[in-house]
């Protein structure tokens, strides 16, 4: 068929319009999740080829889907022709990360693998040596996971063939290997890995096998596939990432929930402050000291790959696992804030000159946040990773803690390695020029004051993220809509077509506020769909569009307070002062929290919830509340859940 032709997909149901308390009452009946193959992504290719996000193998065209809710949803992922023709020009870096030295102390995968000794050394290899080299490179560099036979005979055919050319001296051993393992990651089994599950059990449900329950759980929690190759450009371990994981597959254990919580626990959080973290000087290192001490000296082993010695050293100490980090990005949708232009960032707060020049201290400051165009301080986005690493590392009351917080992770004012003061603490209303931040982690957390911050609702990175750059397109409603569907997990009806969704233009002298309730509160038309964002939104006034805590709005003090209407909770149909008399409403309500495990279901289920996921949902819930709020426990209660482990064949009518 041609790939280039895919048959129109009818979009499925919000989720959000099931009522939530349908969702959190057990039955008792077995569940299971649809069959299905799952194509991996930009970031999981490049990580299983041992590189790093910014290397040319992140230029893979394996992108996620842009319409789906979160990027692990599988339905619907294939490649298509434009993506093989992409996919053809970056598929020889499979083959040069199993060949090429990039200098010493790092040794190739392939001579650390002592069962390949015999491709390597004397005489032209026989077909059981070729057969060995294939099966391992499927097993440890493509598959991670055992191949069939069906898998290897095509490329030990390949292989043989090849050898065959060697001799007739058009081609060398190291052109073999690449072409072998080119050809070994344009099969279906490296792009795609499957859960359908073994033999069927009396209900008709198929449990995953030991090496799909393996890959799911490596996939749940990383980038990674279990035992995909460490950091290319040092020594590259024969045991790889997560090779616990591909141990308890190994041995039949995988399927213990026992085994399962106790990789979840290893492997979703943690603390790693190395040997740099409490210095003053990220430079103090022993004399002669290589570029891998350095490296495990400056901490964060789990960002290694990507950044320098320097920028790790000045990271926090907490880590979340690779896809733990994606599902607060993606649901809090901060991930793209360095992509949202904002010309005068420090417009309306005590900071605004009222200047215009590109060289103000504030603006130089915001965009190095933005973009990290000079220093080694961590960028917006990395802040509020490191603020909810921390969180979730302590784990209790995680969701209040989430929205309440007042301890931020912010950037030092003096570690600016080519001069000049950083002034980036402004986000915060901190006048850095002032009172500085020293460049060591203890300083970088800051204690904000309990009226101006609270949780990760109130940080720049996410207040920025969700405010737009022009008077006409008003932060508020964009916030009040995220809040509205994505911790109320309501539903605000799309735009109609002949609705121009724009305030008027010569307002633009009034507070926000004013023109917001003049275009859409007092326009019958508008009225009803505003009436589910607005006042979800009016709190967050009290901040710019940047994140900055304002001074003034439009000559007038200003203005949060807001009365919640159309809660889904009656109990916080209530008013309310500001964002942060908001966050610490919310932070108590069920509703609200139930919200949080559905996300968290989608996320790491990859595909929404339906009414037949209520037993794992409610036991989500049970398992939240039984450990005093711990988001661990309640992925540990997601991940030995009946939905998580078994599979079913959907109808063929259902099938997509």
């Amino acid at each position: 068929a041609d790939m280039s032709m895919t048959p129109p997909v009818e979009p499925d149901p919000n989720p959000n319009l099931i009522p939530q308390g349908e969702l959190f009452v057990c039955d008792g009946a077995p569940g299971a999740s649809p069959a299905r193959l799952r194509r991996i992504n930009r970031v999981e290719w490049t990580r299983n080829v041992g590189q790093s996000i910014g290397s040319g193998a992140s230029r893979n065209p394996l992108d996620p889907n842009p319409s789906h809710r979160f990027s692990t949803y599988a339905k619907d992922v294939s490649i298509d022709a434009a993506t093989l023709n992409q996919y053809l020009d970056i598929n020889q870096i499979p083959g040069g990360s199993w060949t090429t030295t990039y200098g010493s102390p790092r040794l190739d995968l392939m001579r650390a693998l002592p069962q390949l000794k015999c491709f390597w050394n004397g005489a032209p290899p026989d077909e059981a040596c070729a057969r060995t080299f294939v099966t391992t490179v499927l097993e440890r560099g493509v598959y991670f996971r055992p191949p069939t036979q069906a898998e290897v005979d095509p490329l030990v055919a390949l292989a043989m063939a090849n050898l065959a050319r060697e001799s007739e001296g058009g081609m060398t051993r190291q052109d073999t290997v690449i072409k072998v393992v080119r050809a070994a990651w344009m099969t279906s089994g490296a792009l795609f890995r499957q859960e359908h599950g073994g033999e069927p059990d009396a209900m008709g449900r198929r449990k995953l096998t030991d090496w799909e329950l393996a890959l799911a759980l490596s996939y749940a929690l990383s980038d990674r596939a279990p035992g995909a190759p460490t950091y290319i450009w040092y020594d590259t371990q024969p045991e790889g990432f997560l090779d616990d994981i591909r141990q308890a597959a190994v041995d039949g254990t995988i399927s213990d929930p026992e085994v399962i919580a106790r990789l979840v626990r290893a492997n979703l959080v943690g603390h790693d402050p190395g040997t740099l973290g409490a210095t003053e000087d990220p430079d103090d290192v022993p004399d002669g000291a290589s570029a891998k001490e350095r490296a495990d000296r400056a901490g964060r082993l789990d960002i290694r790959q990507d950044v320098r010695d320097e920028e790790r050293a000045r990271r926090g100490e907490f880590w979340t696992s690779d896809k733990l980090r994606s599902f607060f990005r993606e649901w809090l949708g901060y991930a793209h804030v360095g992509a949202i232009f904002k010309d005068r960032p420090e417009a309306t707060s005590r900071f605004d000159t009222g200047g215009t020049s590109i060289y103000r201290d504030e603006v130089s400051a915001y965009n190095n946040a933005l973009t990290g165009f000079y220093g080694y301080e961590p960028l917006m986005i990395e802040l509020l990773d490191d603020m909810i690493a921390r969180i979730v590392f302590e784990d209790r009351d995680v969701l209040a803690e989430l929205l309440t917080s007042r301890q931020f992770y912010v950037p030092s004012s003096v570690s600016n390695p080519y001069g000049g003061a950083q002034v980036s603490g402004y986000m915060y209303n901190l006048d850095t020029k002032a009172s500085p931040i020293a460049d060591n982690r203890a300083s970088r957390w800051v204690m904000l004051p309990s009226d101006e911050r609270a949780g990760v609702l109130t940080h720049p990175a996410w207040l920025a993220a969700h405010g737009g750059n022009f008077d006409n397109d008003p932060s508020v409603i964009h916030r009040g809509k995220w809040v509205r569907e994505a911790l109320l997990c309501g539903v605000v009806p799309d735009v109609p077509i002949t609705v121009d969704a724009q305030l008027d233009p010569g307002t633009t002298d009034q507070p926000a506020r004013a023109r917001i309730k003049a275009k859409t509160e007092d326009d019958p038309q508008c009225a009803g769909c505003h009436s589910l964002m607005n006042p979800l939104g009016y709190p967050f006034e009290i901040y710019n569009h940047a994140g900055y805590l304002r001074a003034d709005d439009h000559g007038q003090a200003p203005d949060g307070s807001s009365t919640l209407v159309s809660m889904p909770d009656p109990a916080l149909n209530v008013q309310v002062t500001s964002a942060v008399d908001m966050m610490e409403r919310l932070a108590g309500s069920q509703h609200v929290k139930r919200c949080f495990v559905r996300q968290s279901f989608r996320y790491f289920m990859g595909r929404d919830e339906t009414r037949a996921d209520a037993c794992t949902l409610a036991r989500m819930e049970q398992a939240y509340d039984a450990s005093d709020g711990s988001m661990v426990e309640l992925l540990v209660a997601l991940f030995t859940s009946d939905a998580f482990l078994y599979r079913y064949t959907p109808a063929p009518e259902t099938q997509r």
